[in-house]
């Protein structure tokens, strides 16, 4: 056995297992010199196997835990910015009817709410406060640099306030 950790030119994970199966074997005095080695060598290698495979699947689980991770936040965030939706704005006029920006941070949806009879005889009057209406019955169209702008937002106040709370756990324990 060479000092780099090679054995017949095997890699092995650390020369702490062979040795380590050698100080096991070494007690049965009736076993050869060369069957102890072999053996502790075999025993060394199925060791660093199972460590490996070990290693292989605390790797995956970790990807897989990640990409759960990425997907939850991206519910939690779409979740929030479909709720944000819901805010009420003030309506002036038949004109801002027509052309309702809605969404929070920034506006990302603008709906056509002339459908709707406010401000005609008989009716509510302006100022209106108005959240979403219905999707199916008022056009709406769906601006996609302000809905990116606004994941971006979230995400960044999300990974904030999770990165804050992990710094103030981890000097809670030092």
């Amino acid at each position: 056995m060479k000092g780099n950790g090679t054995f017949r030119g095997y890699h092995l994970h650390s020369r702490n297992c062979t040795e380590r199966c050698l100080n096991t074997l070494s007690s049965d005095p009736n076993t050869s010199l060369l069957v102890k080695a072999g053996t502790a060598f075999c025993a060394a290698q199925l060791h660093c196997r199972r460590a490996g495979v070990r290693r292989l699947l605390r790797r995956t689980w970790h990807v897989i835990l990640r990409i759960l991770s990425i997907a939850g936040t991206f519910l939690i965030i779409t979740f929030l910015l479909l709720l944000s939706l819901e805010i009420p704005v003030n309506v002036e006029d038949r004109a801002e009817l027509g052309s309702m920006r809605l969404g929070y941070p920034l506006h990302f949806v603008v709906q056509d709410n002339t459908s709707l009879s406010i401000g005609e005889p008989d009716s509510a009057p302006f100022p209106q406060p108005l959240g979403a209406g219905n999707f199916l019955d008022n056009p709406m169209r769906v601006l996609p640099f302000p809905l990116l702008g606004n994941y971006l937002l979230v995400y960044g106040a999300l990974f904030l306030l999770t990165h804050s709370l992990r710094r103030r756990h981890r000097r809670g324990q030092d």
